[in-house]
């Protein structure tokens, strides 16, 4: 493990050595005229950590208010309108709880979408239960309904400015929808409150990353490296990120040493938590880049088993196969990639690429064909097509001249 001094020394090497970038995080269009760099998609962003407890400051359900079943009964007759009145409000928030306390259970069996309608009843009941207004925000996390997920948790916000976890959901959730200085704020707020908390760096640091202010983003991931040193992998591999999008801009021996900087990150990502993918990805992608094929592709052949071959796997290993010499050994990698997700159009350009590489014009023109079916408006894609047809039937037309002339002799 790094210790303070040298984290320290990284950062401000960093910070000296590389300039704020652009846009962050954008995917790669491989195209027959990108055979130059064949990259997979850099994975990056660390998963959306909603809590879904809240901190120390939020709000249980009111004492008056405790967690019960419901029987079915009446509000007893009372003496006066004042006590008849209090029994209906002890009614209606014994049944909001109840109600919390099912939405609760139904969360944990990961039946969203009756979670909700069991928090909704509960506000039905009481609409100051702010667990309820919390809980529903969870729920419409797990579902990908941020927009309601933000309005729940600033709920919660007005109803307990206090309650951290609310502030760090919301920034979580304007992260995902895009909205990176509103998140920055958010996390702020549950930075300041709580500053051992190494999950709102960490995402304060996606957040930072997404508009460009890359020093900040190391910033807050070493943060949160020095927080969790041996427990928590998303800052060390977008650490190893951050390096690798520097290095696939550079041309320079900086890049050597940025390559290698990033796949020493991503290895101590993959060393915490050696069941996610996306530090090996990263990993395989920068020893590729700096050529040692071997070792990436053996990475390649684990994230294909640690994914059970999902498409994109075959696919980052096709691209590695290519770059290392063995072009049968790709077009095997697409036809998979391709046959367990068939309306992905970069797979269809990129055999396209292969193929066309290895003079297999019939293939190169029908999987171009393929990817501007997915693409019809790519100018550069349809051209590359019309090449490709004047190749496949010159190779026609050569074959049958050959078959006439072998006919003729016979």
């Amino acid at each position: 493990m790094l210790g303070f001094f040298r984290l320290l020394l990284i950062f401000l090497s960093f910070c000296l050595g590389l300039a704020v970038a652009g846009a962050y995080g954008a995917g790669i269009t491989l195209s027959v005229a990108a055979l130059d760099n064949p990259l997979a998609e850099v994975y990056t962003e660390a998963p959306v950590a909603i809590e879904s407890v809240t901190s120390q400051e939020s709000y249980a359900p009111s004492p008056r208010a405790p967690v019960v079943t419901i029987h079915r009964n009446t509000v007893p007759l009372s003496r006066t309108p004042q006590e008849k009145a209090r029994a209906v409000e002890q009614l209606n928030l014994r049944r909001a709880a109840s109600f919390l306390q099912k939405g609760k259970e139904k969360f944990q069996a990961k039946d969203y979408s009756g979670a909700i309608q069991d928090f909704d009843s509960a506000l039905i009941w009481n609409s100051q239960l702010t667990d309820a207004w919390f809980h529903r925000g969870t729920a419409h996390v797990a579902v990908g309904d941020m927009s309601r997920a933000d309005r729940d948790f600033s709920q919660v916000i007005r109803m307990s400015p206090k309650n951290w976890s609310a502030w760090y959901n919301r920034g979580c959730v304007r992260l995902a929808r895009g909205k990176y200085e509103e998140a920055i704020k958010d996390f702020n707020h549950d930075i300041k409150a709580r500053p051992q908390h190494a999950e709102a760096y960490c995402n304060r640091g996606n957040s930072y990353l997404k508009i460009g202010l890359r020093d900040m983003a190391v910033r807050d991931y070493l943060q949160a490296v020095q927080l969790r040193p041996n427990d928590y992998a998303y800052p060390y591999n977008n650490i190893g990120v951050v390096f690798l999008e520097s290095a696939l801009k550079e041309t320079s021996a900086q890049r050597e040493r940025d390559l290698a900087e990033a796949a020493q990150w991503f290895h101590k990502a993959a060393k915490i938590l050696p069941q996610w993918s996306a530090p090996w990805k990263n990993r395989a992608i920068a020893l590729g880049q700096l050529r040692q094929y071997a070792a990436a592709i053996e990475i390649a052949d684990h994230v294909v088993a640690l994914t059970s071959g999902e498409a994109d796997s075959y696919y980052q290993r096709a691209l590695l196969r290519f770059d290392a010499g063995d072009a049968k050994g790709a077009l095997a990698d697409l036809d998979l990639a391709i046959s367990l997700a068939p309306a992905v159009p970069d797979y269809f350009s990129r055999r396209a690429a292969i193929a066309s590489e290895q003079r297999d014009y019939e293939q190169a023109a029908a999987d171009m064909e393929q990817y501007l079916r997915h693409r019809p408006y790519d100018a550069d894609a349809r051209l590359e097509y019309r090449h490709l047809v004047n190749k496949r039937d010159s190779a026609r037309s050569a074959s049958l001249d050959g078959t006439r002339r072998s006919q003729a002799a016979e």
